[in-house]
């Protein structure tokens, strides 16, 4: 049995059908009960649109997927608020 993981997925100026199929090949390779972060930095609309998508979409595949909004356009930060904030300490994270 594969152990759970945390998937972390960030995103700026990425069009919704492309982060979408990003997000869709994540929850299907994921081992169950896997943890998958969607960090989106600098871009609300984007990040809104993605909510909006999640909620409807149903196909989680007994995952836990989050969607993240950070308001401050550098992948950096994303990344480090990621790392120390956001992501599942109990976990590996990829």
């Amino acid at each position: 049995m594969t152990k759970p993981i945390n998937i972390a997925i960030f995103a700026s100026r990425e069009r919704v059908g492309e982060l979408t199929k990003t997000i869709s090949s994540a929850i299907s390779t994921a081992p169950a009960k896997s943890v998958i972060d969607i960090v989106i930095n600098g871009n609300t609309p984007l990040a809104l649109k993605i909510k909006d998508t999640l909620t409807t979409s149903g196909n989680v595949k007994n995952h836990s997927i989050r969607a993240w909004s950070i308001p401050a356009a550098d992948k950096a930060n994303a990344w480090n608020q990621h790392i120390h904030l956001i992501g599942n300490k109990d976990m590996d994270c990829i």
